[in-house]
C-alpha cells in the first residue's frame, strides 16, 4: 500500500495543475480548428448583403471616405424609420466583411471567436486572478473549458459563429460588454482615466446594440454601483464609483434613443412601447424564466456537470482562503447578484412576447447561454471558496487542540491532492465511454460532418459559379441555380424564383442588378 501511494505521490507532482491547464488548452484549440477551417469557406448572405449593400456600391464607385460615412448614417437613419432602433448594431451591419470582397467574409468568423477568447479572456482572468485569488494555470483550465463548452455548445452556432449578422448583433456586444466590465474593474482598482475612457465609450456603443447585452450592462452597473460604496472596495474610501455613473448614464441614454426608435413601433405594432403592468409582470417572469432556463442546460447541454465538477475540484485544491475576501464572506450576495444578472438578460424577449420576438436571430439564446456558464463558472468558483475557508477554519481549531494535547507536528497531504488524478481520470473515462452522446450535436460535430459528407464541397463550387454571375456588370438579370438552403453550420438564405422577395431584393441591390432569380426546374 505504501509503494502505491509513492508513486501516486510522484504523478501528483508531476501531473500538476501548470501540466493539465496546458493540456487541457491545446485540447480547446485543437477543438476551434474545424471551425476555422470552415470560416475560409463562409459567404455572406441575407440580411448581410441588405445591410452592407449601400456601402458596398459606394466602395465598388471608388467612393471617398465622406461618402461612405454618409452610407453608413443614410443606413442607420433608414432603419432606424423603418424597423429597429438599435443603431449602433446597424452601424456595424453596415460594414460587413463582405463589402471589401467575398473573401473577407471569413473576418466573421475570427471576430466572433476573438469576442470569446480575448474580450471574455480578460474580463474572467480579472476576476478569478486578481479577485478571488487563483492561480493562473487554475484560470486557464477552467476558462478552456468555458470556452469549448460556448463555441461547441452554443444553441445556434449558425448566427454565433458564421453568420455576420447575428454576431455583430450578439457576439460583438457581448464581447464589449466583457471588455466594459474589465476597464470598470481595473478603474476601481488603480484609477487610470484611461480605464474609465475605455469604459465610457464601450457603453455609449452598447447603448444602440443588442438588447440582452444592454440589460447585462446595466444590471452590471447597478450591481457595482450599489456594493462598491457599500464594501469599500480595495479598501478606498474614495469616488471612483461615482465616476462610473458617466459611462452608466451614456448607456441608459444610449439605449433611449434605441428605444425611441419609430421602426420599433412599426415592427412591434401599435401597442409596442412601455407599460408599467407589463413591465412588473415582466420581472417576475424572468425571475422564473432564469431558473428554468438554468435547469434546461444542465439537461441539454451535456458536458455542463462535468464542467461543475472540475471547477469545484480545481477551486478547491488552488484558491486560497483569505478572511478578507468579500466572495468568500457573502457567497449567498455573489450568488444572488449572478442570478439576478442571468435572470435579467431574459426580460426585453419577455417584455416585447413572442409574436415579436419571432424571426429573430437565435443569437438571443447564444447571449444567454454565454452568460450562463460565465455565471456557472464565477457561483461555484465563489461557494467553494466559502466552503473551502469553512473547513479550514474547523481543521485549523481541531489541529490546535490536537497540538495542545500531544504536541503532535504531523503534517499530511492536502486531501485535495488524493482527489485530483483519480476525479480526472473518471471524468476522462466517463468521457470515453459516453463520446457518442457528447459529441453528438456539437459544432465540430457538425462541422466535420459537413466536410465529409462533399456538402462543403459542392457548396463552394455553386457559390463560385454563382459569384461569376452576380459579379458580371454585364448581366443585368442573373438567373442562378438553387442551392440547398440547409448548408451545415453555415447560414444561407435561399434565392428564390420571386424577384420580389427580401433575399432576392437584397442580393440585386449588393451585386447592382436590376432583378435576380433563381432558374425554375
Amino acid at each position: 500500500m505504501s509503494e502505491i501511494k509513492r508513486y501516486y505521490k510522484r504523478l501528483a507532482d508531476w501531473l500538476d495543475w501548470k501540466k493539465i491547464s496546458v493540456i487541457t488548452a491545446g485540447l480547446s484549440v485543437l477543438s476551434l480548428l474545424p471551425i476555422v477551417y470552415l470560416s475560409f469557406f463562409n459567404y455572406a448572405t441575407g440580411d448581410d448583403l441588405g445591410y452592407g449593400a449601400p456601402l458596398h456600391q459606394v466602395i465598388v464607385r471608388g467612393g471617398d471616405p465622406a461618402e461612405m460615412i454618409t452610407a453608413v448614417t443614410g443606413n442607420i437613419r433608414n432603419f432606424y424609420y423603418s424597423y429597429q432602433g438599435t443603431w449602433s448594431s446597424i452601424a456595424l451591419f453596415s460594414v460587413e466583411p463582405s463589402i471589401w470582397g467575398e473573401r473577407f467574409y471569413l473576418l466573421t468568423t475570427w471576430i466572433a471567436l476573438f469576442c470569446l477568447i480575448f474580450c471574455q479572456g480578460l474580463l474572467i482572468h480579472e476576476l478569478l486572478v486578481h479577485h478571488f485569488g487563483l492561480s493562473r494555470p487554475s484560470f486557464l483550465f477552467l476558462f478552456s473549458i468555458m470556452v469549448f463548452l460556448q463555441t461547441q455548445y452554443m444553441p445556434y452556432h449558425r448566427s454565433g459563429l458564421f453568420w455576420y449578422t447575428g454576431i455583430a448583433h450578439y457576439v460583438i456586444p457581448y464581447g464589449v460588454c466583457m471588455l466594459g466590465f474589465f476597464w470598470m474593474l481595473r478603474f476601481l482598482a488603480d484609477g487610470r482615466w484611461g480605464y474609465l475612457l475605455g469604459c465610457l465609450i464601450a457603453m455609449t456603443y452598447l447603448g444602440g446594440a443588442g438588447y440582452p447585452e444592454v440589460v447585462l450592462a446595466a444590471m452590471v452597473f447597478l450591481i457595482v454601483l450599489i456594493a462598491t460604496p457599500i464594501v469599500h472596495l480595495h479598501g478606498k474610501k474614495d469616488l471612483r464609483c461615482v465616476w462610473l455613473l458617466l459611462p452608466f448614464l451614456s448607456l441608459l441614454i444610449g439605449f433611449a434613443i434605441s428605444a425611441k426608435a419609430p421602426g420599433n413601433r412599426i415592427r412591434g405594432g401599435a401597442e409596442f412601447g412601455f407599460h408599467i403592468d407589463h413591465a412588473a409582470a415582466t420581472i417576475g417572469r424572468a425571475l422564473l424564466a432564469g431558473w428554468t432556463d438554468a435547469i434546461h442546460y444542465f439537461i441539454a447541454v451535456r458536458p455542463m456537470m462535468l464542467f461543475l465538477i472540475l471547477i469545484i475540484v480545481c477551486a478547491w485544491e488552488t484558491l486560497p482562503v483569505s478572511d478578507g475576501c468579500f466572495c468568500q464572506k457573502h457567497p449567498i450576495l455573489i450568488l444572488a447578484g449572478l442570478y439576478l444578472i442571468f435572470s435579467a438578460i431574459h426580460a426585453p424577449e419577455l417584455y416585447v412576447g413572442e409574436d415579436v420576438m419571432a424571426g429573430i436571430s437565435g443569437g438571443v439564446y447564444n447571449s444567454y447561454f454565454f452568460v450562463f456558464t460565465c455565471c456557472i463558472l464565477l457561483g461555484t468558483v465563489t461557494v467553494t471558496g466559502w466552503m473551502k475557508s469553512v473547513y479550514q477554519k474547523k481543521k485549523s481549531i481541531k489541529a490546535q487542540m490536537l497540538d495542545t494535547a500531544v504536541g503532535s507536528d504531523r503534517k499530511k497531504r492536502p486531501f485535495a491532492q488524493w482527489v485530483r488524478i483519480p476525479c480526472l481520470l473518471m471524468i476522462l473515462l466517463f468521457c470515453l465511454v459516453f463520446r457518442a452522446h457528447l459529441i453528438g450535436g456539437t459544432t465540430d460535430y457538425v462541422a466535420i460532418e459537413y466536410i465529409r459528407s462533399g456538402q462543403l464541397a459542392d457548396f463552394r463550387r455553386q457559390m463560385k459559379d454563382r459569384l461569376e454571375i452576380l459579379e458580371n456588370p454585364s448581366i443585368r438579370d442573373a438567373v442562378l441555380d438553387p442551392i440547398n438552403d440547409w448548408q451545415g453550420p453555415f447560414m444561407h438564405f435561399p434565392v428564390g424564383d420571386d424577384p420580389k422577395s427580401f433575399v432576392n431584393l437584397v442580393t440585386a441591390e449588393f451585386y447592382d442588378k436590376d432583378s435576380v432569380v433563381v432558374r425554375k426546374d
